[in-house]
């Protein structure tokens, strides 16, 4: 479980956090220059998950648009969501895109 003041800004139902590897080089750029970034999904806690811009505007319309437009095209689905449940056991949570090998 994760506690702190992190949690419990970005999450505040549960005592987890999600870590999220993305698959666009602009993003992993940024990552790179400044390191992990603690953020919210592209939807509020609980309601399904955007998978296009503008979706997320629609969830967030008081929030700005970064970076350059328009978007790169997604694959449409939802990341892939996995719980580490013990040492070497995780669990498939929600199937999306990329599904690591050894995960049900």
């Amino acid at each position: 479980p994760a506690t702190g003041k992190f949690v419990e800004a970005l999450n505040v139902k549960k005592n987890t956090i999600g870590l999220r590897v993305p698959a666009c080089d602009l993003t992993l750029d940024l990552l790179s220059k400044t390191g992990p970034l603690a953020t919210s999904s592209a939807n509020p806690a609980g309601m399904p998950s955007s998978c296009n811009y503008k979706q997320a505007a629609e969830y967030f319309p008081g929030l700005p648009a970064l970076g350059p437009m328009p978007w790169k095209e997604s694959s449409g689905l939802a990341s892939t969501v996995i719980s580490w449940e013990s040492k070497g056991n995780w669990k498939l949570l929600r199937k999306g895109q990329i599904i690591p090998e050894n995960i049900s």
